[in-house]
């Protein structure tokens, strides 16, 4: 099993839903719990199709601030046993086996710490019997002891001591990590720079005997102020194969190749009027593009990797961030492989546009390749398709139906 906990500071940004994207494609991820989206259920609609989940439960932000969502794959009986705009708690049945099974609970913490005891007070509530195997994770807001904490003010005791003592009231223990030993930074420089470890996971007693081989990873991201944390553990799922699509890259924009091999494919040879011919344009167009871009362009992936572990790196050694502007060189360097929006683009006069500029010149672009001097009428090519439905056919099918028949 594969699970992410991640305060993504606000899922509104495009940039963020790619990110999160980027996260799930690469790990195929079983179980998501989200903090911070700062959207409403209906918003949340649609970026739950992007990321490739059917299921999910989504708890709408209240003001600006706050909402949370969990989401899971097909292959993963979850049920929802209950939930507030603080806490999402769950139970999953492994393989269909009702005895199987165990418990976890995302929680986000209270960011009001005189309020901070409701959600440790809601943790001590949850608290499984001794025979349950437990998973507590999120972003707690909080952190155990001092050293967890670099930079700015001590923390003040009682404030610590509150989340020690819920967390030994219920049994629970720190699974631990790999990786960076902050989740969050505020992202200035030197003396004002400040890094707490907010996120984390907890097990009790029974899920650590069950799952005694489960790693947590916490990684660099370019998107939020909140670093992402992996669990994974031995119990292995059916991996989800994703077939990968062509798509077309914000980068090719503006490149010669690009077009030169956009026009000359739809300009070639018209073998007749059929959608087929059609498809195979666009398909062997797209087959052009992808082989360009790998010698053009050379492997993104691997350069979003090899970005990405130096972010990685640089954070473990860097916690001060006294190489403040090298970490944001990086994280630029990593938004320039993953960018699917275009900010300006070049006139045939040499100026940049923007906003509705911009788009003007995309709309005429496309109006331009898709116009052609011999217009033809837009139904034209049904004209070689096969029908299906016989005469014979369509009479059965418009036959009245009978009551034997309802």
């Amino acid at each position: 099993m594969k699970l992410l906990s991640w305060n993504v500071h606000g899922l509104g940004n495009p940039r963020g839903i790619r990110t999160l994207c980027d996260l799930i494609k690469k790990e195929a991820l079983d179980i998501v719990f989200l903090q911070e989206t700062r959207l409403q259920v209906c918003d949340f609609d649609s970026c739950k199709f992007k990321l490739g989940f059917s299921n999910c439960l989504v708890v709408s932000i209240e003001g600006r601030s706050g909402g949370i969502a969990l989401l899971w794959g097909r292959d993963i009986n979850l049920t929802i046993l209950n939930y507030s705009k603080y806490h999402i708690d769950a139970c999953v049945t492994v393989d269909g086996i009702s005895t199987d099974k165990f418990f976890l609970t995302g929680v986000y913490g209270h960011p009001n710490h005189s309020l901070r005891h409701r959600t440790w007070d809601l943790i001590c509530s949850l608290c499984r019997q001794v025979d349950e195997a437990w998973l507590v994770f999120g972003d707690f807001n909080e952190i155990l002891y001092q050293h967890e904490k670099w930079g700015g003010r001590d923390r003040l005791e009682r404030q610590m001591l509150a989340f020690r003592q819920v967390v030994n009231d219920c049994s629970l223990r720190d699974i631990g990590f790999r990786g960076p030993k902050y989740t969050w930074c505020n992202g200035r420089e030197s003396c004002s720079s400040i890094s707490v470890r907010l996120d984390r996971l907890f097990g009790n007693p029974q899920w650590w005997a069950r799952f005694a081989h489960a790693r947590v990873l916490h990684e660099g991201a370019a998107y939020s102020d909140h670093s992402p944390i992996w669990l994974l553990s031995e119990v292995a799922t059916v991996e989800r194969r994703r077939v990968k699509l062509f798509g077309f890259e914000a980068m090719w924009l503006g490149e010669t190749g690009c077009d030169n091999i956009v026009e000359d494919t739809w300009r070639g040879a018209t073998y007749s009027n059929s959608m087929d011919d059609l498809m195979r344009k666009i398909s062997n167009c797209g087959k052009i593009l992808q082989a360009w871009n790998h010698t053009s362009f050379g492997h993104v992936q691997k350069k979003l990797t090899q970005a990405k572990l130096r972010l990685r790196q640089l954070q473990e050694m860097d916690l001060m961030s006294l190489r403040r502007v090298e970490q944001q060189a990086i994280r630029e360097d990593i938004q320039k492989w993953k960018k699917n929006s275009i900010g300006k683009l070049l006139n045939d006069e040499g100026e940049w546009q923007e906003g509705e500029l911009r788009d003007g010149l995309i709309t005429e672009y496309f109006q331009q390749m898709f116009t052609t001097a011999n217009q033809r009428g837009p139904m034209d090519f049904l004209v070689a398709l096969a029908g299906r439905v016989s005469n014979a056919m369509n009479e059965d099918f418009s036959k009245r139906y009978t009551e034997a028949e309802v």
